[in-house]
């Protein structure tokens, strides 16, 4: 199985690293549809809950319901019986995915 999620832990990296430092390594996302002042939090709240302006419509297609960071998904696919899981990098990404927030794992069954 391949699994491709946004990476929580990247993106609440980037956030308060934005929001305590001014950092804009959040801007690497290049994530600006609904985001033209280039706001981290509006930036953070689109890309946690929804590709979309970040407010979530429930049921919607295209909403998040859930934070993974790798050590997390990892534990959660050991639990349910997933053996040999691997992080994957971009270069087997199979569309264009969530871009700097890509976060893939692969396991078997």
């Amino acid at each position: 199985m391949e699994l491709w999620v946004p990476n929580g832990l990247k993106i609440a990296k980037a956030f308060v690293d934005a929001e305590l430092n001014n950092s804009k390594n959040f801007e690497i996302d290049n994530w600006w549809r609904f985001n033209e002042k280039h706001d981290p939090c509006v930036w953070a709240n689109g890309r946690i809950f929804t590709y979309g302006n970040g407010k979530v419509i429930k049921g919607h297609w295209n909403s998040h319901l859930a934070l993974f960071s790798e050590r997390y998904l990892k534990d959660l696919l050991s639990e349910i019986g997933f053996k040999n899981i691997l992080p994957m990098d971009d270069t087997m990404l199979r569309d264009a995915g969530h871009g700097f927030i890509n976060m893939g794992i692969k396991a078997c069954k």
